[in-house]
């Protein structure tokens, strides 16, 4: 029987997710391919390569600019938007597309696996013009994205596009530690924390040397873990107050905490911020601090790190790796926050911050 099952990945994270549950449903040997939403950051696009690699899977490239198309199809101008209104065809026209980019595989697609992501009008048009049997629904790993606005969508009628979420053909899959959410709005399916387990495991054998090699000074000591989040310019547009804040979390840290502090970037930290970051802090305070450097690791999720390193403390602001960390045994998870962060991310820090019935720090 063919191979009907694609990934769509939307992130390292993610991508790891989907893996986890295709294995859990006995169907990781039924994967066609892999694409990626994330075409842009060469360090994603490596890393979600490498996990490929290591699991088998072909890498088909990416349809970032699917989002895009659609803009251009429907409204490039006025004649465009006129024409696409009375043939009511995006659809066709997006098929088209996909055909044209090389991903004509795609349009056979029994079975598609990807993130849910709130909002996004081209996942929905994705969806109707892939038209799948099933589709399968993991986790992007933004805790702040699943929340009640799926009902709110605002789809392309008038383009001939159907909400594709009401034809009873999604399935959403969550680890325990956000399926117990009371703001999750729909049934939701587990994602087994021991499918998680098995995939970190397969990839930590893979990057244990990596590990090794650019951690070499904390091996066998017990350290803290700071995940450092993007949250510029999405959650705020100062630049500077973004790596000040950080930088006070890392001053905080060394207060607080006995041990060797590691700093592990966001996949998107540019190498520009983490310098920034690194001369914003004392000489002194250099010495108890390791920034992961290595491109592979600053993609790579920060549970497969638990194993390889004796980690005792972790850290951040709204990070689902921190969440996740709740049930790893002897890890103390502390969260931060400031005044200067928008209301509805300091409520929404302070909520993840009880879930895991945490210390919450405002600087």
């Amino acid at each position: 029987m063919a191979k009907l099952v694609f990934l769509i990945s939307g992130g390292p994270q993610q991508l790891l997710s989907s893996i986890a549950l295709l294995q859990q449903l006995d169907r990781g040997d039924d994967v066609a391919g892999v694409l990626s939403y994330v075409g842009g950051d060469r360090r994603i696009v490596d890393f979600e390569k490498y996990v490929c690699r290591c699991f088998g899977y072909k890498y088909l490239g990416s349809i970032e600019n699917l989002k895009d198309e659609i803009s251009e199809v429907c409204i490039g101008s006025l004649g465009q938007l006129i024409k696409s209104f009375f043939r009511k065809d995006l659809v066709g026209e997006i098929r088209l597309w996909l055909h044209g980019k090389g991903f004509a595989s795609l349009l056979h697609c029994s079975t598609l696996v990807m993130p849910y992501r709130k909002n996004l009008v081209s996942d929905n048009i994705l969806l109707n013009s892939v038209a799948p049997q099933e589709v399968l629904f993991v986790p992007d790993g933004a805790y702040l994205s699943l929340n009640k606005n799926i009902a709110k969508r605002i789809f392309f009628k008038m383009f001939g596009v159907e909400n594709f979420l009401k034809k009873g053909l999604c399935k959403f899959y969550l680890p325990p530690y956000l399926a117990s959410q009371e703001m999750i709005p729909f049934d939701v399916n587990s994602l087994h924390v021991e499918s998680l387990q098995n995939v970190y495991d397969v990839l930590r054998s893979n990057v244990l040397e990596v590990i090794e090699e650019n951690c070499i000074d904390l091996l066998h000591k017990p350290v803290s873990v700071l995940v450092w989040q993007n949250l510029f310019p999405k959650f705020f547009s100062d630049k500077d107050y973004y790596l000040s804040f950080f930088s006070k979390v890392i001053d905080s840290e060394l207060e607080i905490s006995p041990y060797l502090l590691i700093v592990k970037p966001h996949p998107r930290s540019t190498p520009l911020e983490i310098e920034e970051l690194k001369k914003s802090l004392p000489s002194n305070a250099l010495a108890r601090v390791h920034f992961v450097e290595d491109d592979v690791l600053i993609a790579c999720p920060v549970e497969v790190f638990y194993g390889c390193l004796d980690i005792k403390r972790m850290v951040g602001v709204a990070s689902t790796a921190l969440i996740s960390f709740k049930g790893y045994d002897g890890v103390d998870i502390g969260f931060y926050t400031s005044s200067r962060f928008s209301n509805k991310l300091q409520s929404e820090i302070k909520r993840v911050a009880s879930v895991v019935q945490s210390d919450l720090i405002t600087l």
